[in-house]
Order: structure tokens, then C-alpha cells, then sequence
């Protein structure tokens, strides 16, 4: 295996044993968040209010040939925007769009948001046959699926859930089980399987392509089917299919893709085991995947080797020199210096779901201001539309695929608290150690507000309370025995003895903990989010080691 210190978890993934923490580096470009937080709000609702213009009427983008895939992940935009201001904004109308999308998909060959390709009945024969292999990805369906989990979680609506399971169940066909493996072959397959690689199981691999004679499985798809069974494991827990899916995406991804540097590499082959140690081109998105995938599984099962896979993955994917300069400005595809969607997704999973260690979550914290930074500064010319490129020149053309990498980065960044560069450059040197053992109790998987010391609040007052009754009292006393003294004994016996005073009583009722984002009357707070809208999961399932308390707020 590429990746040395091992531990085997009974019945779940392998990970790695520790991590060293890393400060910030100081080439970073801006990274503090001085914008408030109601001012990033209002820059993700333009965003989005200027990307809806572009909708047509299948509720996808206009030529959704080579769009639909970015439908699907606008459509999880809308959902997160509801999530963040814990908000039902977006509800209604994506679910409507949902319902366009899936009549007009299944007109054209595509069942479950999945299908062999899309093209438009008028698309000329040439260009068909030019742009076939596009249409058969598989992570196209999964983003569709990847929305409708997380707008299950936030609305409680089954509809949507019903659409999440149809999406998982389209790339599910796609995926090696241990049957395909004991076959030797797939049925959507016209080759056989390669039952290991470099000793290394091939399960849980997702292919790339629904193409018949297409080999290739990839970070991609398996990635984003990692995150869908993540979701829905966590959406449906009695069903443990999903959890099972989910871990066998996860080790397939540690075991075949990551490599010496921690980085989740493109894809290989599942009939002849390839060599990807000479790898030299890396996507960010790959990363991206298994960091979402990993932090829905620690929010599951609170499992700190976990944690410690998140820590190496994130930290080494803010550091790669494959997608970012030494700014820290995602920067992938070569030339074209791209900006992308799914590493700031990933990372914004980790950090809302508190799913690494302090050290590493301040970076996270920094490296998510640096991409929104960089959006404002240089990929728009503040008419709301993105350009592909966080280094510049903004554009003024409309790109599903751009927007949506930007309109990403905006709606995660209303998650993160605004900051000051005095208390950034602080938290980034705060030395809480990255390194963890499987013998070390996992961090916590819930809250991540600070609240008071209630106890040291009810405890002072009450304490007050008594020392102020006993003050009382002794003065009482010392007067009574005074007033005994002057008249010899005369008065004791015509004036009952003084009562002690009671403390006083406390309020009854709920004590609410402080809440940053709670509504104080101001412009610039929002609303808290209850714990029944954050999907809280407090019931036990056979295997799996679950958080009696509420789940945080975010989904992905």
C-alpha cells in the first residue's frame, strides 16, 4: 500500500494513525473574512437569483446536453443556500424543478436523473457522435441525487427522498459489489473483473461511464456515489445498505486511488490493474469527494480514525501544487487555471461538521475566505456572473459550470464567522495537536457554537444568593444578641426568633444557550437552526456507533 501506519478497524475502513498539524502559510492570499454575514448572504441571493434567469423550461440549463450534470449540483446549491440560513426559501420552487427535470430527462432516455446520454432531438448525427462518451458519465445522475438528500434533510419532504434513492439506485448497477468480484464480471459490463489490484480489493469502485466497453472507475463517480450513500445512510438509518455502500466506496478510495502525498488520484482500471504511482496530472474535485464522503461517516460513527483520514486528505489538498499556486487560489485544469466546487464543498462538510481537529479546522476556516476572496476580487465584474478563473479576468458570458463553481464557494463562506486579521493569524498557530491514535476519543461530531458556562452561571448565582442570605443573617443575629444584652433578657421572651431567609428562586423554564447566529433584531443575524430542520439522529443500529445528540446544520 502506498500509505504506511495503518489500523485495521474491525468491520470498517483503514486508516491512517496520526497527522502533524501545519500553520497557514503566510503566501496565502487574504485569508480573512471581513465581509458580514448578512452582506454574504445577500451575494449568494444574487448569485442565485442571476443564475434562475438562465433556467429554461425542462427547469435545467438552456442546452442540456452538456449542462445537465451542472443542473443537478445548482439544484444542491439551492437546498445549502436553505441550510445555511436555515431557511425554506428555495422548497417549493426546487421542487418543482425537480419535477421538470425528471419528465423532460425521461423523455430523452434518461431514467433515475441517469442515462446512456442526452442530446437534444434536433442535435445533428456529427455531433452526436462526437460528444456520446460525455453523456454517459455516471456522476452527472449523482449530482441530482446529491440535491435531493440534502433538500430531504432540510425540508423534510419525502418527494425528495424519493428522488436521492432513485439516483443511488441508477449508479448502483455501476458499482462493484463482492458478487462482481466473485463472478468475475458485470452485467452492464462486456469484460471481466479484475478481482484485486496491487492486493487491494476492487469493491466499491463506481465506474466512470455507463458505456458497455468502458473500463475506467474514477474518483469522480465513486466519490460522489461515497457521498450519496453517506447522505442517505445518515437520512434513512434503519436502512444499513447504505452505511455498507458508503465504507466500501471510502476503502476503495484509500486502498486504490490515494497516494503517497494523500492525495486522491484520478481513476483505474477494473479489468487490468493499473499502476498509478507515475500519476502526474491531479483534480482537486477527487479530494474534494472523499473529504464530503468522510465527514458525513464521522457525523455517523463519531470515529476518530476517521478523523484522522479527513485531517491528512484536507490538509495536503491545501497544500498540493497540482490546482493552486502559492496563493492558495484553486487554480486546476492546466492553462485554463479553473476554479472548482467540490474541494471547498468537502472542506466546508468538514468544517461545519466538525469532523477534524482544531488545528486543521482553522485552515479549513482560512482556505475557504481565500477562494471567496479571490471570487470577489477577480472572477466578476459585480453583475453576479463568474468567470472560470478565481485568478482573472472576470467574464461577462454565462457558464453553468462556472457559475456553479463560485456560487459554491459563496453560499459555504455564509458558515463561516467573520473575522479580523489579528484573531485569524492567532487560531492559525493555535497548537490543539492534529495528531490522533486509535486509542483517542473522537472529537465531538455535533456543535460547533460556542455557548456559555451555564453551570458556572446558575452555580455563581446561587452561590451569590447564599452568601448574601448569610450576610443578612448574621447581622440579625449580631443585633438580636445586642438587643439581649441591653435590656438584660427583657425583650426574648415577647419576640419570636427571626426566620431564615430563603434564597432566591431561580427562573423556570429553558435556559437557551447563546447562539452566534441567533436573531438579536439586527441586520446582520440569522436565525439559528432547530435541532429537528438539522436531521438529529438518536436511535442505535446494529454495528454502528451513533451521536445521541443533533447533527450539525450542514448536509454535504
Amino acid at each position: 500500500m502506498l500509505i504506511p501506519n495503518l489500523i485495521v478497524v474491525p468491520g470498517g475502513l483503514l486508516f491512517l494513525r496520526s497527522v502533524v498539524a501545519q500553520a497557514a502559510p503566510s503566501s496565502w492570499r487574504k485569508p480573512t473574512l471581513n465581509m458580514s454575514q448578512s452582506d454574504r448572504v445577500s451575494l449568494a441571493t444574487a448569485g442565485i437569483q442571476k443564475t434562475l434567469t438562465f433556467l429554461v423550461d425542462s427547469g435545467l440549463f438552456g442546452d442540456p446536453d452538456d449542462t445537465y450534470g451542472n443542473g443537478g449540483t445548482f439544484y444542491s446549491q439551492l437546498a445549502e443556500f436553505d441550510v445555511a440560513t436555515n431557511g425554506s426559501t428555495y422548497s417549493t420552487p426546487l421542487g418543482a424543478y425537480f419535477e421538470l427535470a425528471n419528465q423532460y430527462l425521461g423523455t430523452i432516455g434518461v431514467v433515475n436523473f441517469t442515462g446512456e446520454f442526452v442530446r437534444s432531438p434536433i442535435e445533428p448525427l456529427v455531433a452526436r457522435a462526437l460528444i456520446t462518451y460525455l453523456r454517459y458519465q455516471i456522476s452527472d445522475g449523482i449530482n441530482f441525487g446529491h440535491a435531493a438528500a440534502i433538500a430531504y434533510k432540510q425540508y423534510n419532504n419525502p418527494q425528495f427522498l424519493q428522488y436521492a434513492e432513485q439516483s443511488w439506485s441508477a449508479a448502483l448497477p455501476f458499482t462493484v459489489s463482492q458478487d462482481d468480484i466473485n463472478r468475475g464480471n458485470m452485467s452492464v459490463k462486456n469484460f471481466p473483473l479484475a478481482k484485486s489490484c496491487n492486493g487491494q480489493s476492487m469493491v466499491g469502485s463506481t465506474f466512470h461511464s455507463m458505456n458497455v466497453s468502458d473500463d475506467f472507475v474514477d474518483g469522480l463517480s465513486t466519490g460522489g456515489f461515497l457521498v450519496l450513500s453517506a447522505l442517505l445512510a445518515e437520512a434513512v438509518p434503519s436502512n444499513t445498505m447504505y452505511l455498507e455502500a458508503a465504507q466500501n466506496s471510502a476503502n476503495f478510495i484509500k486502498a486504490q486511488l490515494i497516494n503517497s502525498n494523500n492525495i486522491v488520484q484520478d481513476g483505474t482500471s477494473a479489468s487490468v490493474c493499473s499502476d498509478l504511482s507515475e500519476t502526474t496530472t491531479l483534480q482537486s474535485h477527487n479530494s474534494g469527494l472523499m473529504i464530503e464522503g468522510l465527514s458525513i461517516l464521522y457525523s455517523i460513527t463519531a470515529n476518530v480514525t476517521v478523523q484522522n483520514l479527513i485531517n491528512l486528505i484536507a490538509t495536503a489538498s491545501m497544500d498540493n501544487t497540482d490546482w493552486q499556486g502559492p496563493d492558495g487560489v484553486i487554480a486546476c485544469g492546466g492553462a485554463e487555471k479553473l476554479g472548482d466546487m467540490f474541494l471547498p464543498r468537502g472542506l466546508t462538510a468538514a468544517y461545519v461538521r466538525n469532523a477534524t481537529t482544531p488545528a486543521v479546522r482553522s485552515l479549513i476556516q482560512q482556505y475557504l475566505a481565500v477562494q471567496f476572496n479571490a471570487i470577489q476580487d477577480n472572477a466578476t465584474d459585480g453583475d453576479n456572473i463568474y468567470g472560470g478563473s478565481w485568478l482573472g479576468p472576470p467574464s461577462s458570458v454565462f457558464s453553468p459550470g462556472n457559475q456553479t463553481d463560485a456560487l459554491q464557494v459563496l453560499i459555504n463562506a455564509i458558515r463561516l464567522p467573520e473575522e479580523t486579521a489579528s484573531n485569524t493569524s492567532t487560531s492559525a498557530v493555535a497548537s490543539p495537536s492534529a495528531s490522533a491514535s486509535a486509542s483517542s476519543p473522537p472529537a465531538p461530531a455535533a456543535q460547533t457554537r460556542k455557548h456559555p458556562a451555564v453551570g458556572a452561571i446558575v452555580g455563581g448565582t446561587i452561590g451569590g444568593c447564599i452568601l448574601i442570605a448569610g450576610g443578612i443573617l448574621a447581622f440579625i443575629v449580631i443585633r438580636r444578641r445586642r438587643l439581649q444584652q441591653h435590656v438584660h433578657g427583657s425583650v426574648e421572651s415577647q419576640h419570636p426568633a427571626p426566620t431564615l431567609l430563603r434564597t432566591a428562586s431561580l427562573p423556570t423554564g429553558t435556559i437557551v444557550p447563546f447562539d452566534p447566529y441567533a436573531s438579536d433584531g439586527t441586520s446582520d443575524s440569522v436565525p439559528s437552526q432547530p435541532a429537528e430542520a438539522r436531521g438529529g439522529l438518536s436511535k442505535s443500529r446494529a454495528g454502528v456507533n451513533r451521536p445521541t445528540d443533533g447533527l450539525p446544520a450542514y448536509s454535504g
